[in-house]
Parts: structure tokens; sequence; C-alpha cells
């Protein structure tokens, strides 16, 4: 079976409650993470394997401190 290289650009919107703003930045792109999410059964129905992901870019373009809201 011929192996292709894709290549994926994804944008997220991540809400994240922390004490300043660089933190919110940090921890969202540390634990913003990638995996193969299909299972063994959508790779036998769909015949394909996924051999390897790589993060090509982690970037924050914009933080926004949004209205704080009642926390129970």
């Amino acid at each position: 079976m011929p192996l292709y290289k894709v290549t994926i650009q994804r944008s997220f919107d991540i809400e994240i409650r922390t004490d300043n703003r660089n933190k919110a930045s940090q921890l969202a792109e540390l634990f913003l993470g990638y995996h193969d999410e299909s299972d063994e059964q959508d790779r036998i129905n769909n015949n394909f394997s996924i051999q390897s992901i790589e993060m090509l870019e982690n970037n924050v373009i914009e933080v926004v401190e949004t209205a704080i809201d009642e926390v129970s």
C-alpha cells in the first residue's frame, strides 16, 4: 500500500482558567496534544494505518481575557 504525507493546519479556541495571560498561553500550548484517534476497527474498515504524526507548529495567536463567570 502506498504511503502518503498529508499536511493539515488546524486552529483551536481554548478557554483556560488560570492566574494570568502568559500562563494561559503557555499551558494551552503545552497540554493541547495530538494523537491518532482511530481504533483498530477504523483501520480495518478503511484500510489504513497512520505511521507517524509530527507537530510542525504550535503557536498561540491571541490571548484574550473573557468576562469572569460565577463558579459554584
